[in-house]
């Protein structure tokens, strides 16, 4: 039996909490400023995705 569509949303969520885990120790990383802004930026649009996903019932 294939995976419902809430299953896929979580999947997704959890996906993207790795990625904002990731882009958070790039930030860290980064010398110039405005490096620090771009990854800051993806974070946030990230987590506002993830924000509406959570919002998702099935």
């Amino acid at each position: 039996m294939g995976r419902n569509v809430q299953d896929h949303v979580d999947s997704s969520i959890n996906s993207m909490q790795n990625i904002i885990d990731s882009l958070q120790k790039a930030e860290c990383n980064c010398e110039k400023e405005s490096n620090k802004k771009v990854i800051r930026s993806a974070i946030e649009s990230i987590n506002c995705a993830c924000n509406h996903l959570c919002d998702y019932c099935d």
